[in-house]
């Protein structure tokens, strides 16, 4: 200090720069809290997001079998060589899409 009760430069200076280096620190340390809430939102909404396609897939493939059970199961059993073709395909989808599986 100076006789009038001043810093002396090198003081102001160096409390200056301890200032700027502890703001510094506290805007990396911040910026990286943020960054770290931003990511675990961001995760957890994509975890969301396969959770409900998922769900949406399970519910079309639902539907798709219940349809195509209607399919190869006809009353009266088709007598045209056409009838016959598109029941062996009905059968082919049914098994190819694991409707039997999906059932249990």
């Amino acid at each position: 200090m100076t006789p009038t009760g001043a810093l002396r430069a090198r003081w102001s200076v160096l409390m200056v720069l301890v200032t700027a280096v502890l703001i510094t620190l506290a805007n990396v340390a911040f910026t990286s809290y943020v960054q770290r809430q931003g990511d675990q939102r961001q995760a957890e909404q994509q975890q969301r997001e396969k959770r409900a396609q998922e769900a949406s897939q399970r519910q079309t493939l639902a539907v798709v079998c219940a349809w195509l059970e209607l399919r190869i199961n006809p009353e009266p059993p088709p007598t045209t060589a056409r009838g016959r073709e598109q029941l062996a395909a009905d059968q082919r989808l049914y098994q190819q899409f694991g409707c039997k599986e999906t059932k249990r």
